[in-house]
């Protein structure tokens, strides 16, 4: 039997029931209640329109009536009898049909009230899976939603912040005014400058910590009570890290720019002594001045040219290192090798370059040190440092040592130049950044930055300690080699 039929079978029974027992109790009261046919029909129809069947009920009502308690009563004439049963008949009709548009009237509202919930089941979902963080105010600049995600943007829990006012916990000082004005004459006159549209402003975390925000706002109306308020949703999302992006692109963008400056004058220098060296032996060739083909003149001319080069190609690795190092491209092949006989012969080969500055270089070199790194890069390094020492040790002797220590391996090179002010001394790691920015100086600001990075790479660290007036330190640490 399907549900149906065993739904309908059951409130036929219950209609036969109650109107059963309807009869029994008119039976009983007959002698008393004789004018009254339906006295206790009509309730039976009234319980049977709600349990079972109203209208099965009111025949069967006037059919029991009629036939056992005014059977002489005659139904085709209409008289008294017959006429209450009509009445009967149709009130039991109207009953079943209030009765059946209660129901339907009733299934509806619930089934609207169960859609209302799972709306705001829903909403609330979203509303907390979102990726920003949502707050709500009443009209009155109440906090009355507060998603987990503001939980995590602003460190309030919504215990904490249902409520109270949203200019006391998100909103610096210095604006509250304005927020509570801003709130004050919409309430007034319906009118925002900032209601439905995306706007970056400053938020303020529990503790009072500062970020920046991007901030949507919308206003929705709503009927509490036969009174209409609006409530005001904000979408809240923090974007200190796109901040922190875009700050780092605008420095790469200024860094490219200080990049082309930079290389472009440094890799026209050489090329122009070249071109000079180049146009003199022309103008002498076209003269017949057969000087230019003397012995010493050509040697000079080769070893002018032959520096250029050199310093053509140094500018170009270094473009390439860096460019290496961003992408992590660097390479470094490790294997042992004689750490005290690499310092010794660089030492050798930047003797010449000091004396000409009138800087005299002196080495301290601990022999029988050997290290576990690229020795091409190491010697990289070490060009780098005496390299800078060259440009700024300004005539003042200049050590280069290498020593064994019990936690590692230490390499200095220490100038008395002008030093570096304790401010810059982290910036001259950076790209593009000199020692002693006043533009005598050649190079593109590379040589330091190169250098830390392949020290890191080899598990080392490059410091740098430097005092104003009295010169500078630049240190290598590095592993022992097993």
């Amino acid at each position: 039997m399907t549900g149906a039929r065993k739904e309908k079978l059951l409130r036929v029974s219950a209609t036969v029931g109650i109107v059963g027992v309807a009869t029994l109790l008119q039976w009983l009261c007959w002698g008393l209640i004789q004018p009254a046919l339906f006295l206790f029909y009509f309730p039976a129809v009234v319980l049977a329109s709600i349990y079972g069947d109203g209208i099965v009920a009111g025949w069967l009502s006037v059919f029991l009536a009629q036939w056992l308690f005014a059977p002489t009563v005659e139904l085709v004439g209409l008289s008294g009898q017959s006429l209450r049963a009509l009445v009967f008949l149709f009130s039991a009709y109207m009953i079943h049909a209030l009765r059946r548009s209660r129901s339907r009237a009733l299934e509806r509202l619930l089934a609207g009230q169960l859609q209302l919930r799972h709306s705001e089941a829903r909403t609330q979902r979203v509303l907390e899976n979102s990726i920003d963080a949502v707050v709500a105010m009443d009209q009155s600049g109440r906090v009355i939603r507060w998603n987990s995600q503001a939980v995590a943007v602003f460190g309030y829990s919504a215990d904490e912040a249902m409520g109270k006012r949203l200019s006391e916990l998100i909103v610096p000082e210095e604006h509250r005014k304005a927020h509570e004005a801003g709130l004050q004459r919409y309430r007034e006159t319906h009118a925002s400058r900032i209601l439905n549209q995306r706007i970056e402003i400053e938020g303020m975390r529990k503790g009072g910590d500062r970020f920046p925000v991007e901030l949507a706002i919308t206003p929705i109306a709503r009927e509490a009570e036969g009174v209409s308020e609006t409530e005001f949703y904000a979408f809240v999302r923090d974007i200190s890290e796109r901040k922190r992006n875009e700050a780092r692109l605008q420095s790469a963008i200024r860094g490219r720019d200080d990049f082309i400056s930079i290389a472009s004058h440094e890799l026209k220098t050489p090329l122009t002594s070249l071109k000079l060296q180049f146009q003199m032996a022309e103008r002498q060739v076209a003269s017949g001045d057969a000087r230019v083909f003397l012995e010493e003149a050509v040697r000079k001319r080769i070893d002018s040219v032959n520096r250029q080069i050199g310093r053509m190609i140094r500018l170009i690795e270094d473009m390439l290192d860096v460019s290496r190092v961003s992408t992590g491209k660097l390479h470094i092949e490790r294997k042992r090798f004689d750490l005290s006989a690499l310092v010794r012969e660089a030492a050798d080969r930047f003797v010449e370059q000091f004396k000409a500055v009138g800087s005299p270089l002196e080495a301290r070199i601990e022999d029988g040190i050997e290290s576990f790194a690229d020795e091409y890069r190491m010697d990289q390094v070490l060009s780098n440092l005496l390299t800078n020492a060259v440009k700024y040790g300004e005539g003042s002797p200049v050590t280069l040592g290498l020593e064994s220590r019990p936690e590692g391996i230490r390499l200095f090179v220490e100038d008395r130049g002008p030093g570096i002010p304790p401010e810059d001394q982290t910036r001259v790691f950076e790209r593009f950044e000199r020692a002693v920015g006043d533009g005598h100086v050649s190079g593109l600001g590379l040589g330091l930055y190169i250098a830390k990075e392949i020290v890191e790479a080899f598990g080392g660290k490059l410091t740098l300690r430097s005092e104003v007036g009295r010169g500078s330190t630049f240190t290598v640490e590095l592993p022992r080699a097993e």
